[in-house]
């Protein structure tokens, strides 16, 4: 038993929250345009059209994604339509959405222009020097061994994203900002990495019949 049922109920209770099933737009834009942040224009009516998108999927009593598709609603948000019917004739457009909501979709995209940009994660500088993205992409690495030493997935514990939010101010002993990894059972996994960062621990790993990795003062 590896004793980790209280970190399985802080999981299952965060998952089985109200509130994690709730549509929030800064989460939808992040998950849609995953590393890329594109031009303001596009933003704003991917802003607009995952509005919309939500609203109508509470209204047909469907998932989402199956009124508007991700990769329609950014082809869309990209190269705006003029009709309904441009609309269904695009590839994996679901037609009888296209032509029931086609005149809202498109007054969504002439909406958007008067909304707020949202702010998107843009890389630290820093990350873009030679020598800091090679220790990154080797603290990473290190990261993932970590969690697979200690029977954890390092993709449950944190993105690429979140876990470089959080190292490059640990690496300069700078205190890192709130995150999903500063609370909680993942800030008992970070915790050892974070005094291996500091120097003050090591991190030893082992190969038997499974693969197993320790901290060591």
């Amino acid at each position: 038993m590896l004793g980790r049922l209280a970190w399985v109920e802080e999981e299952c209770q965060s998952l089985t929250s109200p509130s994690a099933f709730g549509f929030d737009l800064q989460t939808s834009v992040k998950r849609i345009c995953k590393n890329k942040i594109p031009r303001k224009k596009e933003l704003l009516r991917i802003q607009s059209l995952l509005t919309l998108r939500d609203s109508i999927a509470q209204q047909e009593n469907e998932p989402p994604r199956s009124i508007i598709p991700d990769d329609c609603l950014t082809a869309i948000a990209r190269k705006p339509a003029d009709t309904p019917e441009q609309i269904a004739s695009m590839k994996g457009f679901p037609k009888k959405i296209a032509m029931k909501f086609g005149k809202q979709i498109l007054q969504s995209i002439v909406d958007a222009q008067e909304l707020s940009s949202l702010t998107l994660r843009k890389p630290n500088p820093i990350e873009k020097e030679a020598k800091t993205r090679q220790e990154l992409d080797g603290l990473w690495s290190l990261f993932c061994a970590w969690c697979v030493g200690n029977e954890l997935s390092s993709n449950l514990v944190a993105s690429r994203a979140t876990f470089t939010d959080w190292c490059l101010p640990v690496r300069t002993d700078t205190q890192p900002p709130i995150s999903p990894l500063t609370t909680g059972w993942r800030s008992q996994v970070m915790q050892p990495f974070s005094a291996f960062m500091h120097g003050k621990e090591e991190l030893q790993f082992s190969r038997d019949a499974t693969f197993i990795a320790k901290a060591k003062k």
